[in-house]
């Protein structure tokens, strides 16, 4: 397919996913529009891949790129929908599980399917990294207390960890250096770009809404600070610091 074929069949498919339990359930079902869609591009190929993945994160959360996302009105109606439609949101799980598997051989880099998107954000390309982030709080703030537990039991790759963004990498997981997911939610410093400061800190605060009263209290104090702070707090450095 063509650029703009691909980009259209992505977003008529996230657009039928995303309100239809019984077209989702379809699109599941059919092995070649699943792969179409969830067997994500090379690295390469990055704004098309930061597009693919903002397309699952809208099967999630329609509202995730709009700018109602996290708005009063858009939690309540999310809230209702999530009500109403607990088989959807069980499909939702599935489709979730499904990124991971799609990719196939590839896949055998990473365990999960957190941990293959938390690989994809560790690309230097800010796009994808934002869609890895835009794709993430999509997925806790519709699966709710569930999805915040997958994506919490996860181990992302420590920044300072050099490595391919592509799925097909032959770094070694076990040379990799690791951090508890919740310290690299509250990690700052290594996201150099505004916008993807922001889009990491969404994920952060819906964690913090979903599943923030399920966390020991020093946890829960501690994202409260750094919520509190803002998404582009930085630590101010001692003159003498400084002048050195």
């Amino acid at each position: 397919l063509q650029d703009a074929e691909q980009l259209s069949l992505w977003d008529a498919i996230s657009s039928l996913a995303a309100p239809n339990t019984d077209a989702l359930r379809g699109i599941l079902d059919d092995n070649v529009l699943r792969n179409a869609w969830l067997n994500i591009l090379p690295a390469r190929q990055s704004k098309l891949k930061a597009a693919q993945l903002l397309s699952i994160a809208r099967a999630f959360d329609p509202t995730i790129i709009s700018g109602l996302h996290g708005s009063a009105s858009a939690l309540a109606a999310a809230s209702a929908l999530a009500t109403a439609r607990s088989e959807h949101t069980q499909y939702l799980q599935k489709l979730y599980m499904l990124i991971l598997t799609e990719q196939g051989p590839r896949s055998r880099i990473a365990s999960s399917t957190t941990e293959l998107i938390l690989q994809w954000a560790a690309s230097p390309i800010p796009e994808i990294r934002s869609a890895c982030y835009a794709l993430l709080t999509a997925f806790v703030d519709t699966c709710g207390v569930a999805g915040a537990q997958i994506v919490l039991g996860s181990k992302p790759v420590s920044p300072d960890t050099s490595q391919r963004d592509d799925v097909g990498s032959n770094s070694s997981r076990d040379t990799q250096k690791s951090l508890d997911m919740m310290e690299w939610l509250l990690l700052r410093g290594h996201e150099p770009t505004p916008g993807c400061r922001v889009a990491k800190f969404e994920l952060t605060k819906v964690v913090h809404r979903v599943a923030g009263g399920l966390l020991a209290e020093p946890v829960q104090r501690k994202m409260e600070l750094f919520i509190g702070q803002g998404p582009h707090y930085s630590k101010a450095q001692a003159w003498d610091v400084v002048a050195e």
